[in-house]
């Protein structure tokens, strides 16, 4: 379930937004020539090579490494035990995370990952 402000988000029909997998993926970002409408640039993803992740699915939290070797290919996620991870049916939201600014996840146990 999707929090925003520390409030539940919900959709137009009053129902909180939920999601089956969530994707954490840590990855470079570089200056474009791409500005916003007030002319800040806007720095672009560079989502090919490999890097580290997290998936979160089914409940539980698999730290996983991504590569993808082509703009137009699919980025696979692998988990520790070197084999592709399995996502649950459903729907799924994959988070760009820049690798230059530290994050972490806090598990309901306490523990935290990076």
């Amino acid at each position: 379930v999707r929090t925003q402000n520390g409030s539940l988000h919900l959709d137009q029909g009053n129902w909180p937004i939920t999601v089956d997998n969530v994707v954490l993926e840590y990855l470079p970002y570089a200056a474009s020539t791409s500005q916003d409408m007030y002319g800040n640039p806007i720095p672009e993803a560079q989502m090919h090579g490999e890097g580290r992740g997290w998936v979160l699915t089914g409940g539980a939290a698999v730290p996983v490494v991504w590569s993808k070797f082509a703009l137009d290919a699919r980025t696979d996620y692998y988990g520790p035990d070197g084999q592709l991870v399995r996502f649950a049916p459903g729907r799924t939201w994959v988070a760009l995370l820049p690798v230059e600014i530290p994050a972490s996840i806090t598990f309901a146990d306490g523990t935290v990952g990076s």
